[in-house]
C-alpha cells in the first residue's frame, strides 16, 4: 500500500464511484462535477494511483469552512486514512 495525500480533486468518474462504494446519494455527472469545481479545498488518496478516498472543504472565502464528503473505500476503512485526511485539511484550514 504506497498512499499519496494529494491536493487536488478526483475525476470526475472517481468522485462519482467512490460515492456509490460508501453508500453516498447518486449525483448527476452536473451536480458531481459543480461539487469538485466549487470546492475550497479537496484532498484525494491514492493507492498506486488508484483513487481510495478523499475529503472536501467548502468555504465562505472569509472565516466559515464546512468539512463534507469525507469517504474511504470500504476495502481501505479502518486504517487512519480518515484520521490522516482530516487533520491534513485542519493544518491546510489554519494555514490560510
Amino acid at each position: 500500500m504506497a498512499l499519496e495525500y494529494i491536493d487536488e480533486a478526483p475525476t470526475l468518474e472517481e468522485y462519482k464511484e467512490m460515492r456509490r462504494q460508501v453508500n453516498f446519494m447518486v449525483l448527476s455527472d452536473r451536480i458531481a462535477a459543480n461539487a469538485l469545481n466549487n470546492a475550497f479545498h479537496i484532498t484525494c488518496v491514492r493507492d498506486c494511483g488508484r483513487a481510495v478516498g478523499m475529503i472536501r472543504v467548502l468555504s465562505d472565502g472569509s472565516y466559515a469552512n464546512f468539512i463534507t464528503d469525507v469517504m474511504v473505500i470500504p476495502e481501505y476503512q479502518h486504517r487512519g486514512i480518515g484520521t490522516e485526511m482530516l487533520r491534513r485539511t485542519m493544518e491546510f484550514m489554519r494555514s490560510t
